[in-house]
């Protein structure tokens, strides 16, 4: 048997192996659009409660409008690099993003996940501009134990210097930085805003309180806060009242324009002298084609929507959902951990009984998604709930007394 053969008869044992432990799940397809509060799987019309389409943007008909007259306007695509021909609307949108989460520097990633992995990239590992190397002290990053994939893989695959810290710990995290006796080097403390299973929120006021103390600086990675939180959707550092630019300069945001902006795309906001640099830096900004004009062009409607009074409007609705569901699930005895926001966790812990409820659930007319190891740690399955503007309290009444007869059935 040849080598090539090998590895072929190796990748279906592994496939196998992965079946029988019960890892695989059978992914449902939607037929029709899945930015809807009801979409239709397999000719069965269910309510959402998985969309990321948090604000409901994603089927607004004023937005589907701009986006097609964007499209006749200026194509499908910049079909370029921004590093060989750049566009209007994309410094335009820079711009605004910038204000909106009041930094001097934006920069366009092409995904939310790598505007996360690029972002550590960019300030953690030493860079190198076409071979004229920055000179800037090497890092150390200390972050949340439940931080975003992209950004462990970001510091495994760069090999940057890093030390988690137990989620949420804030004691934890003190001890591990003032233990740390490098010379010579700048220290980032790093976490998600919003944490994306459980949806606990990061004290971001305290981070900083640590950053200050530490000499330290703050990176966000706000992909579940932006848009949702704060007077005006700047996110949880608006939330929490950090809005000077004393405070603000110790902070980097890593965002994403697929959740509340509904779209596709990903963001990361420097201090301007060192966002001019990203295009000399970062392979992935350098070797990409840039987003679509037309979609760049949409964006910047959205962005003015959630600004103004109708994103003022969707956030209090949004709350008010949020908190009732909540409330509902406490007061029925299930357990949703440190939840505080629009996503809550129903905690099951067996996975064949998660994912069973999740089938179920979906008899009953109800879409939530079973998350299992790897997503979160063996034994901690949980059927993730994640409300958007489009949900009323009619709907969250459904869904919890959907799970309470899911519960009673499977006596999780």
């Amino acid at each position: 048997m040849t080598v090539a053969h090998r590895f072929l008869e190796f990748c279906s044992d592994h496939l196998a192996k992965v079946n029988a432990a019960g890892l695989t799940t059978a992914i449902r397809k939607v037929s029709g659009s899945s930015l809807s509060r009801k979409i239709n799987l397999n000719g069965q019309l269910v309510t959402n409660f998985c969309s990321l389409n948090y604000m409901g943007y994603g089927d607004d008909e004023r937005v589907i409008s701009a986006m097609l007259e964007n499209v006749q306007k200026y194509g499908t695509g910049l079909a370029s690099s921004r590093t060989v021909l750049d566009s209007e609307q994309h410094c335009l949108f820079e711009d605004e993003l910038a204000l909106f989460k009041r930094s001097s520097g934006c920069k366009l990633i092409n995904t939310g996940y790598n505007a996360s992995y690029g972002i550590m990239e960019i300030l953690c590992k030493s860079p190198n501009s076409f071979g004229v190397r920055s000179g800037l002290p090497r890092a150390h990053v200390f972050y949340d134990a439940l931080v975003h994939a992209s950004i462990r893989e970001s510091l495994g695959n760069n090999q940057i210097n890093s030390t988690a810290y137990k989620h949420l710990n804030y004691d934890n995290l003190e001890d591990r930085i003032s233990k740390n006796k490098e010379d010579e080097i700048t220290k980032f403390i790093v976490t998600d805003s919003i944490f994306s299973m459980h949806g606990g929120i990061a004290d971001v006021k305290k981070l900083l309180e640590i950053a200050k103390k530490y000499d330290a600086l703050l990176i966000l990675d706000n992909a579940h806060s932006d848009g949702i939180y704060g007077r005006e959707g700047r996110g949880i550092a608006e939330m929490q009242g950090i809005t000077s630019e004393e405070d603000l300069k110790y902070i980097f945001n890593a965002g994403t324009l697929s959740k509340t902006f509904s779209q596709m795309g990903g963001f990361i906001t420097l201090p301007k002298d060192f966002s001019d640099v990203v295009p000399l830096s970062h392979y992935g900004y350098i070797f990409s084609v840039a987003l679509p004009t037309f979609q760049v062009a949409t964006l910047r409607t959205v962005l003015a929507m959630i600004i103004g009074e109708d994103g003022d409007r969707r956030r209090r609705k949004l709350h008010d959902t949020s908190e009732f569901l909540r409330h509902t699930l406490k007061e029925k005895g299930f357990d949703i951990g440190n939840s505080v926001s629009h996503i809550a966790p129903v905690m099951v812990g067996d996975e064949g009984v998660c994912k069973r409820a999740e089938h179920s659930l979906v008899e009953k007319g109800i879409f939530v998604k079973a998350i299992h190891w790897p997503a979160v740690k063996k034994g901690g399955a949980l059927l993730r709930l994640a409300l958007t503007a489009n949900h009323d309290f009619e709907d969250v009444e459904h869904l919890t007394e959907s799970l309470v007869r899911v519960r009673d059935k499977l006596r999780f």
